[in-house]
């Protein structure tokens, strides 16, 4: 999972001369994952990055990845500027919903940059 989200990040914030920055905590490289689960997560990634790309004045993005008292984190934060526009659209619900489908929550902040932080249970 991890390796196709570098990838894409890397492919497409390079675009616009993103510094892209990876940080992995208790990564856990066998870990087997659930195809569904590991669609979703890329889905909401990849849906992070497209607001990013869309609506970030910032220069650098970070995404925090990895497991935590038996939970699956992700954080995707840049240092851009607040977005005064329309903050609720397809793309955010479609995140909230599949973070939700996967007994998670998805919490979405405005301070010091943007982030989109996700926390999954591991059953």
């Amino acid at each position: 999972m991890g390796r196709c989200l570098l990838d894409y990040g890397d492919d497409h914030l390079s675009i616009r001369n993103f510094d892209f920055k990876v940080d992995k905590v208790n990564w856990k490289s066998g870990l087997e994952i659930n195809p569904a689960f590991r669609q979703n997560i890329y889905l909401v990634f990849k849906e992070s990055i497209a607001n990013i790309l869309k609506h970030s004045t910032g220069t650098a993005v970070k995404l925090i990845i990895g497991f935590q008292n038996n939970n699956f984190l992700m954080k995707i934060h840049d240092n851009g500027t607040v977005f005064k526009g329309k903050t609720s659209g397809v793309g955010i619900n479609s995140m909230k919903k599949r973070i939700q489908e996967l007994g998670g929550n998805i919490i979405f902040d405005a301070n010091d940059g943007y982030s989109t932080q996700v926390q999954i249970p591991l059953l």
